[in-house]
């Protein structure tokens, strides 16, 4: 209506006026157009002014965000990066992402929730960055705004290494980060893959991460190669990152919240085995071998006797030995025949060695002997 009765004013004031004043021409003599502030648009040179002012509201149009007067039939737009403003905030070239119409994110601003925007939070593995630090994701414990702490920067910002001293050795990436304890084992076959982080607030429209093999703790899954669809329900780590069962976040392997100089988080104090033996194994035959009777001569009986020690080339067989006794009351000659036997103890761990400490032993053998058995040759 206002439009309406402003146009039937126009068209009187050309019906009975003689100047021919316009926005183009605000004198009606040639004496220019009507100019319009930064945060206007000229609203057509050719329409019929009264007053003519420079920005007055005959020649000039208000732009604001959400109605920037211009080719666009609609506001500025604002990217992930940026908070939109107000769409009656007056703009000047209200341009998408522009700064007249969009706040871009920061770390201390970056969090929107249905109470409005907050800082963002970093856990304990992180050092939380200047609250001017811009952020398009604005996510937690996210590298944008959360610095993470290793044993190789203790600050996250180049602050230095983690110091250990000479009763320790600095933890690998080779040595695997579960919970909150170190696997200082070579075998890290389980923990190979991708790891895949999702902060669930942002995925509304995913489920099932339990059944899809994630561990999930508060409003954070996370799982080495998970089932479903990880690519459209979560972020992927970088190599190398491992489940922390205690935040269900995926961690580096190096990561630390403490960073503590000597600290257990990055460094492994040097341990050597410590162990006791345990008892002797029962001496056991390696073999048996049965002795050739004598003939009827001592002599010859004595020598088949030691002819049973020796092999098929003629040498006496390794810790072997066959003795001739005199004769007895009831065996007139006999031949002890003894073989060498082996027993065997092993070492009972009870500190197992780290950071390079002395190896605990390998079980022991070593030979023992024994008496097989006495063979009687009656001489004949």
């Amino acid at each position: 209506m206002v439009r309406l009765n402003t146009f039937f004013a126009h068209l009187l004031y050309r019906l009975f006026s003689c100047d021919g004043k316009t926005c183009g021409d605000k004198t009606g003599s040639g004496g220019g157009a009507v100019t319009c502030n930064s945060f206007q648009a000229p609203n057509y040179l050719e329409k019929t002014c009264f007053a003519c002012v420079d920005g007055g509201s005959e020649c000039c149009l208000d732009t604001t965000c959400g109605v920037p007067w211009d080719s666009r039939e609609r506001g500025a737009l604002c990217g992930p990066g940026f908070i939109n403003k107000d769409e009656n905030t007056p703009c000047s070239d209200c341009s998408d992402d522009g700064a007249d119409c969009c706040t871009a994110k920061t770390c201390a601003t970056g969090k929107t929730t249905g109470a409005g925007v907050s800082a963002v939070t970093c856990g304990n593995y992180f050092v939380t960055k200047p609250g001017t630090t811009l952020c398009t994701d604005c996510f937690e414990d996210d590298t944008e705004c959360c610095a993470l702490k290793t044993c190789s920067d203790k600050t996250g910002s180049g602050g230095g290494a983690v110091t250990c001293g000479s009763n320790f050795i600095y933890k690998s990436a080779s040595q695997e980060h579960t919970g909150s304890q170190w696997n200082t084992s070579d075998d890290t076959s389980g923990t190979t893959g991708t790891c895949w982080q999702a902060y669930l607030p942002n995925y509304p429209n995913c489920s099932g991460y339990a059944s899809a093999g994630y561990t999930c703790v508060g409003k954070y899954c996370a799982a080495v190669n998970p089932g479903g669809t990880p690519s459209r329900c979560a972020i992927q780590q970088p190599p190398g990152y491992n489940v922390d069962d205690h935040t269900g976040k995926c961690t580096d392997p190096l990561a630390c919240s403490t960073c503590a100089n000597n600290g257990d988080e990055c460094c492994i104090p040097i341990q050597n085995c410590a162990y006791t033996w345990n008892s002797w194994s029962t001496c056991q035959p390696g073999a048996t071998h049965v002795a050739v009777p004598g003939d009827g001569s001592g002599i010859e009986s004595e020598q088949k006797c030691t002819d049973a020690c020796r092999g098929s080339d003629g040498s006496i067989t390794a810790g072997l030995s066959c003795v001739w006794t005199a004769a007895t009351a009831s065996s007139p000659y006999q031949c002890e025949y003894i073989i060498s036997a082996m027993q065997e103890r092993s070492p009972m761990t009870t500190i197992e060695p780290q950071g390079g400490g002395t190896a605990c032993p390998e079980d022991e053998r070593r030979s023992c002997k024994l008496d097989v058995s006495v063979y009687l040759f009656f001489l004949r």
